[in-house]
């Protein structure tokens, strides 16, 4: 790094390990996921499949409550496609980066995870 105090702040992100220098295998979600299941299968399995410690803590009937929760806002009610599948890797993933062209709802899908998160 050009700046020692640059270095030095990278530190205080418990994350930065899974950002920059560190080989890891790169979780996916299974293909046939999203071609055979229903919104509510897709968001559950995410969920019980997530690296977020915090969800990984909730009981079986938690977990329940919380896709029943994130399935009736209304912007996850809208998401399609490509859209439910970067809003289910947000749910599954402690980090997260959904890339794609102008106007293919990365806002939109950005704003559905953090409703999720916060409800």
């Amino acid at each position: 790094f050009a700046q020692k105090a640059f270095k030095d702040h990278l530190s205080y992100i418990p994350f930065i390990s899974d950002l920059i220098g560190k080989k890891r295998n790169i979780k996916t979600l299974p293909a046939n996921l999203f071609n055979e299941f229903s919104a509510k299968e897709i968001i559950t399995y995410s969920i019980r499949t997530t690296d977020i410690e915090v969800v990984r803590l909730l009981s079986r009937d938690q977990i329940d409550e919380l896709v029943d929760l994130i399935l009736s806002l209304d912007q996850v009610k809208s998401l399609y496609g490509t859209q439910l599948e970067a809003f289910a890797a947000g749910l599954n993933a402690a980090v997260h980066c959904t890339q794609g062209p102008p106007g293919t709802g990365k806002s939109f899908v950005g704003v559905a995870l953090v409703l999720a998160y916060i409800s």
